[in-house]
């Protein structure tokens, strides 16, 4: 056996065939090629590289020759070829070599970087490189060539022992300045950025490191002459309370305030020259890192961060609060300025404060509606928040900060005709002094009504002025439509039923029961029910019911004659139970069932009996008080006697209903059928037959009746045909209206947005709509066998199995819960849950329906505006300048208690919130008031207006006063004023 085929007698031949499964090539010793495989083929085209790419390996002359000589040496061999990697394995006790390829992510890790990097080994030899770094260094390396190769001969070992703790594993990345010489030997400064790839990132047994080139020359260039405002930068320096450095735009240190020599304990000569990066603890130098990047940048704005640096040899922790604002200039005079304070102290205070902001946040976070408080003023706008939570925007569809920057905006969404019923809800609450909670309708931001329900309290002066309103904003519009959705089914019920009070007065009643008793809503409303009993019959009616309402019984069921509203008697059974709750009744629900076609059953043999066994006298009797169509008909179908009811529904005379046939009044479709069972009746195959089918009238009309068709024998042997008929052309009418409606509801369940599932008791889906298996990812086919336990995510299932059992004893009838659901593919969402139950007449659970929405995006705006609020209050408060937050039409938004004690100023000022009161009180404080006031008036007319400028006050003190306008997304949004006390001019 020889060739290919003897390839593959060798021991662990099931093994050595299964790799045929993988991207693989076969070679003999002398370098060709026996086999590829569909995979080696498809990976060279997916990365673009020719199929020839590997031929002549065993060639000397090939570049890939040195990696076969060695696989023939050592029986293995792994390198990296352009996006492949590749391993070469010699098989034992064959001639036989096998390549291995696969896609190598490291040209794809280069090319995602936008700056000039490259992949090396452990080795410094350059694997991959992208564009950026071929254009900065101007070389295109080949095989094998090192980095070293193009670095300063100064600078090859200024980072030898960084190094060596890299590759080692001691670090996983470092930063370091140094110069390159590309190809026409001019020098390049570059601030070298070295990381280790995770061995998992790539595949084989070889590490590889990323090396990120920022290019500094003309940085270099320019900090080489840099002369900043010396009489400005010797104050900073000399300040004992604030904290300054002065770097370059890749964070090396220039000079230094004493601040940092007496505060982090080096001494000056260490300072200078160092990486302020290096001053940072290292668990916050990565972050640190990206906020250095962003204060590099050109029109950046100066952004605090809190940030924990380490003190000379001891290694300390001393927290600042820092940020680096870039200083423009000439060339030789920008740089990065950083400005930072010592807030060790007061950490644990800052700790305290963070601790009961999260329970706050917590607090909000958890309800399931958006808090706010709103200032009000009942002759204009009434619902100009203030502070608003995030939760508004799945609510309206508009975010918190759409409604801050336009105080009529929530005024706007709410609907005209609901607008005057919440002013007057606001009003009896200010003159009650007590909470108020009103349900209104919104239009969100796609134009779609929603339902609200407001829980709010309004918040009064000493004086009785009404100063603002704090409430919640719940999103009930599913609960609106399970209520909806509940009405249909109490008044679409084909059967009646009613809701009494203790006192056995009707508080609610359905359509089936107006249209059984002939009253309307309004009239039954507030109607005794025994009224609707025969008199003679009210005692023994009375006495089941005081026994049911005082808990003797549980219910009880009967027959029984309603009166009707025109007088008419109408036969129905009722069903009677108590409903209570905690021992106490809550209301008495009936159903009351039509049984007026049982009845007249009835009658019917009893007609039929009469006929055969009594007399004429007694026939007739019984014959004409039937209160439905009877006739006698003979063998042909002839009518030989009808009663009243009859000749009324068909509109002819008996003797004209004697001249013709049953085929002249039946409409023409359902003739056939009456015919066929008429023939099978008189044969004698079948003794009686009913049908539902069309009449048509003297008049045209066509109507429906329920034909019933019987056949006897009298004592005299002879056949007699009777024939009943009951008009249900109304009832026809109502069940073509019902199939309308319910048409119209499973159009809604398909068509509806959210996600609709319903279950049984178990927790088993019966039903899911396209949104729901949309939002859950899940074909109904996939939920056979499931439960919602099955969907839910472990940690948040106890909470929603508390509520469902709730569901399921009665206790509850909805609840609404935010709960993580997992998807088929493992991933995880938050989704918003309304669950709704639908009870049988006994109270017991038939089935719920849940209304599933998904807010996983709400839920990561919300973590993210949390932060942002929580940094932003922590800057403020904590920050040692005095500041203002003023909008466009400078009415202040905030302020911190360190303005207070700069300008001695009572927060009773502050909350009147009268802008220009303020502005005269601090007027009244500075030397030059008149100066200070067309200063503000100024920056009031032009909001672009910035100024820095130092004020003197009476009491000897000078401010620094800064404005600058406050800019959100490229847009002038308020503007924000610091004061800061200082000693002797900056300027």
């Amino acid at each position: 056996m020889s060739g290919f085929a003897g390839l593959l007698e060798f021991p662990g031949e099931a093994e050595f065939f299964s790799q045929f499964l993988e991207p693989i090539a076969l070679y003999d010793r002398q370098g060709s090629c026996l086999y590829k495989s569909k995979q080696f083929l498809s990976t060279l085209r997916e990365t673009g590289t020719s199929e020839s790419y590997f031929s002549g390996m065993a060639d000397p002359g090939s570049h890939l020759y040195h990696y076969w000589q060695e696989t023939i040496e050592k029986d293995f061999c792994e390198f990296i070829e352009p996006q492949l990697f590749c391993s070469l394995h010699a098989i034992a006790g064959t001639e036989a070599m096998v390549l291995k390829i696969q896609k190598c992510p490291l040209r794809l890790i280069v090319n995602s970087i936008n700056y000039a990097a490259a992949v090396v080994n452990q080795k410094l030899e350059i694997i991959c490189c992208n564009q950026q770094f071929i254009d900065l260094l101007e070389i295109h390396p080949t095989s094998g060539f090192q980095l070293n190769q193009l670095v300063h001969p100064e600078d090859q070992n200024v980072d030898r022992s960084l190094w060596s703790d890299l590759i080692a594993g001691r670090i996983s990345e470092y930063n370091i300045e140094k110069r390159f010489l590309p190809g026409n030997q001019r020098i390049v400064w570059t601030n070298i950025h070295i990381q280790n790839i995770p061995p998992e990132q790539v595949p084989g047994t070889d590490l590889f490191y990323t090396v990120i080139l920022e290019d500094i020359s003309e940085v270099k260039a320019t900090y080489e002459a840099l002369i900043l405002d010396h009489q400005r930068w010797n104050i900073f320096l000399s300040n004992r309370l604030n904290l300054f450095f002065q770097t370059n735009l890749s964070g090396k240190i220039y000079s230094a305030s004493n601040a940092v020599v007496t505060t982090l304990g080096y001494p000056q000569e260490v300072l200078k020259g160092m990486q302020i990066v290096d001053l940072v603890h290292p668990r916050d130098r990565a972050n640190f890192f990206r906020f250095l990047k962003l204060w590099s940048q050109p029109d950046h704005p100066a952004m605090m961060v809190e940030c924990c640096f380490q003190k000379y040899r001891s290694q300390e922790e001393v927290y600042l609060y820092i940020h680096g604002q870039q200083l423009a200039g000439t060339s030789a005079s920008s740089g990065i300025l950083f400005y930072a304070v010592d807030i060790t102290e007061r950490k644990q205070l800052e700790q305290e404060i963070q601790a009961k902001e999260e329970r706050y946040r917590s607090l909000v976070s958890n309800l399931p509606g958006a808090v706010y408080r709103a200032s009000t003023d009942l002759s204009n706008d009434y619902y100009a928040f203030e502070v608003i939570s995030p939760e508004i925007e799945r609510i309206t569809g508009y975010s918190a900060h759409e409604f801050l920057r336009n105080p009529n905006l929530y005024q706007s969404l709410i609907l005209e005709d609901d607008q005057r019923m919440i002013k007057q809800a606001i009003a009896r609450a200010v003159v009650l002094q007590e909470p108020f909670t009103i349900e209104y309708q919104i239009r969100d931001a796609a134009g779609e009504l929603r339902w609200v329900q407001d829980r709010a309290r309004c918040v009064m002066s000493e004086s009785g002025r009404l100063q603002w309103i704090d409430g919640v904003l719940f999103d009930v519009t599913q609960q609106k439509q399970s209520e909806e959705l509940l009405r249909a089914v109490f008044e679409q019920a084909a059967v009646g039923i009613n809701l009494m009070d203790r006192e056995g007065n009707l508080i609610r009643v359905n359509q089936k029961q107006c249209e059984m008793l002939g009253y309307s809503e309004l009239e039954m409303i507030g109607l005794a029910a025994m009224n609707l009993t025969l008199p003679e019959e009210q005692a023994q009616k009375q006495k089941l019911l005081q026994d049911l309402l005082d808990g003797r019984i549980k219910s009880y069921s009967m027959d029984k004659l309603d009166v009707k509203k025109n007088g008419e008697l109408l036969w129905v059974t009722i069903t009677m139970s108590a409903i209570r709750e905690r021992d106490h009744l809550k209301y008495v629900v009936t159903l009351v069932q039509d049984i007026t076609e049982r009845k007249r059953a009835e009658a019917e043999k009893a007609i039929v009996r009469a006929a055969l066994e009594s007399s004429e006298a007694q026939l007739r009797l019984m014959f004409e008080s039937a209160p439905i169509g009877v006739s006698i008909t003979d063998q042909n179908g002839r009518i030989v006697k009808t009663n009243a009811a009859m000749q009324e529904f068909l509109g002819y005379s008996q003797a004209e209903l004697r001249q013709v046939s049953f085929d002249h009044y039946t409409h023409p479709e359902d003739l056939e059928i009456d015919l066929q069972q008429f023939q099978a009746l008189i044969s004698g195959t079948i003794s009686h037959y009913q049908l539902e089918k069309r009449y048509i009238r003297k008049d045209g009309t066509i109507v429906w009746g329920n034909l019933r068709i019987a056949s006897e024998i009298d004592r005299h042997g002879e056949p007699l045909t009777f024939a009943f008929l009951e008009d249900i052309t109304e009832r026809k009418q109502q069940e073509q209206r019902l199939r309308d409606q319910e048409a119209e509801l499973r159009a809604i369940f398909e068509a509806s947005p959210s996600g609709i599932g319903a279950i049984d008791r178990a927790g088993n889906f019966l039903r899911i709509n396209k949104a729901y298996q949309k939002v859950m990812g899940y074909e109904f086919s996939q939920l056979s066998g499931m439960t919602f336990r099955d969907l839910t995510y472990p940690d948040d299932l106890n909470r929603d199995l508390e509520l469902y059992e709730k569901v399921l004893t009665g206790e509850i009838d909805t609840y609404q819960i935010e709960k993580r659901y997992i998807r088929p593919d493992g991933s995880v969402f938050w989704a918003s849950l309304t669950v709704v139950a639908v009870r049988q007449s006994d109270g017991q659970l038939q089935f719920s329906f849940g209304l599933t929405e998904d807010i996983t995006e709400r839920k990561r705006a919300e973590q993210a505006a949390d932060h942002f609020l929580q940094l932003l209050r922590s800057s403020l408060d904590l920050s040692t300048d005095g500041i203002l937050l003023l909008d466009l039409q400078w009415h202040l938004i905030h302020y911190n208690q360190q303005f207070m004690k700069l300008w001695e100023i009572s927060e009773e000022t502050l909350e009147m919130q009268d802008d220009w009161k303020l502005v005269n009180a601090m007027k009244q404080k500075v030397v030059e008031p008149e100066q200070f006031v067309a200063q503000i008036q100024e920056e009031y007319r032009c909001s672009q207006i910035e100024d820095i400028r130092e004020w003197q006050l009476l009491n000897g003190k000078t401010y620094l006063r800064i404005s600058r306008p406050q800019v959100i997304d490229g847009r002038i949004v308020g503007r924000v004023v610091s004061y800061r006390e200082i000693k002797t001019s900056t300027l």
